[in-house]
């Protein structure tokens, strides 16, 4: 009788992934931000700047969207008020100020830099000069800008309503334009540790000496 006899094939053991540490002042290299960023950025802007519209408008969450949606949805129906928002210029301070941060445990350096963020809003439909007008005047009650102040964010301006007229689906449908312009401090951390210890040698012809710093 023929014995037959299986290969145990062990399993493959899976490779760990290694997560690489960031480069920090003792390490050398360039330095990245800390994970964990302060300020606003990308998506979470414009949703920021989203939920601020419809607070001071009144509008609903549904009726103020994305200026540029990579697909876009069905504009709403020609009685209904909607708005349309996007960031369109973006000037920061041409240098940032660097800051030392000695209360950190192993120290850290922080950049800090002014930038003013202008936003054009449109609103379209049968009511958009009223609610272009309510955006206008709400922005300028003390209260309506607090959540701005959450985020370092102040009002620079709100510049004029232009009415600009729109053809859609072969008909045209009232627009009103207006920019406003957002001013914001972005500050960033790097991991630029604090000086803790060296050795200096002292040589000349003479004598040598070691001095611990």
């Amino acid at each position: 009788m023929a014995i037959i006899t299986a290969a145990v094939v062990e399993p493959a053991t899976p490779t760990e992934s290694v997560e690489a540490i960031p480069n920090n002042s003792a390490t050398g290299g360039y330095l990245l931000p800390t994970p964990t960023p302060t300020t606003l950025l990308g998506d979470a802007l414009l949703d920021f700047v989203q939920a601020w519209v419809v607070g001071v408008t009144g509008m609903a969450g549904n009726l103020v969207r994305p200026r540029w949606q990579p697909e876009p949805t069905n504009i709403p129906a020609f009685s209904i008020t909607w708005a349309a928002v996007g960031l369109i210029r973006r000037a920061a301070d041409t240098f940032a100020a660097e800051i030392r941060r000695q209360d950190q445990p192993l120290g850290e350096s922080e950049t800090r830099r002014h930038e003013e963020l202008e936003f054009l809003i449109s609103f379209f439909g049968p009511d958009a000069m009223v609610s272009a007008y309510a955006f206008q005047e709400g922005v300028q009650v003390a209260q309506n800008r607090e959540i701005l102040h959450t985020q370092s964010i102040g009002l620079v301006e709100c510049g004029e309503a232009r009415m600009v007229p729109e053809l859609l689906k072969e008909r045209w449908v009232n627009r009103i334009d207006v920019p406003f312009t957002l001013r914001r401090q972005v500050v960033r951390k790097y991991a630029v540790q604090n000086f803790g210890s060296s050795e200096v040698t002292l040589t000349s012809a003479e004598f040598s000496t070691t001095i611990n710093i």
